[in-house]
């Protein structure tokens, strides 16, 4: 009997070790792009810095959109930064699935240093069984320089930052677009509705950052539903960069030229939102502060000329004023 404990034990223990093998190996994704089968996000917008002994809760998005199978969740942190994942361990996904994970009570270590950045990883894995089931299937890569599409893993860092105390001044984050084509030469010849649109591609960069709460992925949106016979008009690939990072970030997207324009949204993770957008006929360099010039701008030239309008008004009711008193001094 007492055998036979040992042999379970063992062997339990050589599972557990393989799947902590495999996590160290092969389970962070070096990027992000359109064609991921599967898929994992932050779908909060906690706050990211604090003191030490904080507590928070997290709620991450698993989404699926390989065949369907059973996932494997785990967390891991060289820092001491975990909470309990309250969903199981283990779920099953269809194509197209999503599943909400809550993780509560994931407590900053009392022994956090001012200043310094911990840091905690989720994973997710296709069932063992599915990825050699499906690891002959062909799938579509990213195509501007594309690299292997993440078929059967996902993860997602997150860093929080130790501070004094917590601050409730929250910024909107910067961004700026730098579009391929220079010129309106090299922008997209054809239009919306042409059969050509769908053989022409237009592509740009947007490089985006925070420097009080940090940044999470950007929502890339499609404005449209007419864009020919392209299945998917939008392809982007990004670093797989930590939730709540301060450095800067850049994400590479190419449109089909059959989608005039695009939106995108930068996000931080006090939910701030920079929204932006693309034109297939644009060219060069755009910042979010040019934004502000094209159009809190106007909204400013519109309020002084209003409040200038107020002045005149006023200094002409009080010359008015003065006149009539003048007038009934003068004739008494």
């Amino acid at each position: 009997m007492a055998f036979t404990v040992r042999l379970f034990c063992i062997v339990c223990l050589i599972q557990c070790a393989t799947f902590v093998s495999t996590i160290d190996k092969s389970s962070t994704t070096m990027y992000i792009n359109s064609d991921d089968r599967v898929r994992l996000k932050l779908s909060s917008h906690p706050i990211l810095r604090g003191p030490p002994g904080t507590t928070l809760n997290l709620k991450l998005l698993l989404i699926n959109v390989g065949g369907a199978s059973n996932f494997h969740i785990h967390q891991e942190s060289e820092d001491g930064f975990l909470g309990d994942v309250m969903d199981p361990d283990t779920s099953f996904l269809t194509t197209n699935m999503r599943q909400e994970i809550s993780v509560l009570r994931m407590r900053v270590p009392d022994t956090a240093l001012e200043g310094t950045v911990i840091r905690t990883t989720f994973y997710a894995f296709r069932d063992r069984y599915e990825r050699k089931r499906s690891a002959n299937k062909e799938y579509k890569e990213y195509r501007p320089q594309s690299g292997h599409v993440n078929v059967d893993k996902a993860s997602v860092s997150i860093e929080y930052t130790i501070t004094s105390g917590s601050s409730s001044e929250y910024y909107q984050p910067v961004g700026s677009i730098h579009y391929q084509a220079q010129s309106s030469d090299e922008t997209c010849q054809s239009t919306v509705g042409e059969e050509q649109c769908q053989y022409e591609n237009w592509s740009l960069t947007v490089y985006m950052h925070d420097e009080n709460v940090g940044i999470v992925r950007p929502e890339i949106l499609a404005t449209s539903t007419n864009f020919g016979g392209e299945e998917d008009p939008v392809h982007y690939k990004m670093v797989n960069y930590p939730i709540g990072t301060k450095e800067r970030q850049r994400v590479d997207i190419r449109v089909t030229c059959c989608m005039k324009n695009i939106g995108i949204q930068i996000i931080n993770t006090a939910g701030e939102i920079t929204e932006m957008k693309a034109n297939s006929n644009d060219y060069g360099n755009v910042d979010s502060d040019s934004l502000w010039s094209d159009g809190l701008f106007i909204a400013f030239i519109v309020i002084a000329i209003l409040i200038l309008l107020l002045l005149i008004g006023l200094c002409a009711i009080c010359i008015h004023v003065r006149r009539a008193r003048y007038r009934a001094v003068s004739q008494r």
